[in-house]
């Protein structure tokens, strides 16, 4: 399954070079991916979120932006165990569309993520497909941040990508902070990349060919 997830990706980012190399439309399709839009002191501008989500600016050491002077801070709602905040972006997508995200993220040694994913806070990076009714069909998604990362620097996180399955109408690119019960630490997240890759036919497609060397 690890292999398979690294020629995935892989493969996408071959994709976008070669796209890139075409015409414009391997660029960034998130608006306001810096958060530098709109004001500070709630949710970023062109962005859907809910829970604890703020865009705030520079505040050195507590707040460093990774590009421009703001970013968003992320933290849990103290309501109960594994409670959520998010802050997305949703886009038109068809059946057989791939799309790969990634996403810039860091916390303060002054406040930091508590444990890790499997006992304190996270946040995760996510692709989500949905339906005509809004139902989720599918995710693939990725741990970001927790309390084993190091603190006072932005993390660089490993893209992941993943296509569109039957019935997918909507595709979501989320940032997520899940808080365990009412522990502490605020999660920060700046510079986030959201690229369609292309169309990924059947499985006599080359990308097929590829996937078969690992099933």
């Amino acid at each position: 399954m690890y292999k398979r997830y690294r020629v995935h990706v892989a493969a996408c980012v071959v994709m976008v070079v070669l796209m890139m190399a075409a015409s414009a439309s391997a660029q960034n399709v998130i608006v306001n991916p810096s958060f530098e839009t709109g004001p500070t002191g709630g949710y970023p501008s062109s962005w859907l979120a809910y829970g604890n989500v703020v865009t705030v600016r520079n505040s050195s050491p507590q707040y460093v932006a990774y590009e421009g002077t703001k970013m968003v801070a992320l933290n849990g709602n103290d309501s109960g165990p594994y409670n959520v905040s998010a802050l997305y972006q949703e886009f038109s997508s068809n059946p057989g569309d791939e799309w790969m995200l990634s996403a810039m993220s860091r916390h303060w040694s002054g406040d930091p993520m508590i444990g890790n994913a499997s006992t304190g806070n996270y946040m995760v990076q996510r692709i989500a497909f949905k339906d005509a009714t809004d139902a989720l069909i599918d995710y693939t998604e990725a741990i970001i941040l927790d309390g084993t990362f190091a603190t006072d620097t932005w993390i660089a996180n490993e893209a992941i990508s993943a296509i569109a399955p039957e019935g997918t109408v909507q595709v979501e690119a989320l940032i997520m902070y899940v808080q365990a019960d009412t522990d502490g630490g605020e999660g920060q997240v700046d510079y986030v990349e959201f690229i369609y890759c292309g169309v990924v036919a059947v499985e006599e497609s080359s990308w097929g060919a590829i996937k078969s060397l690992y099933d």
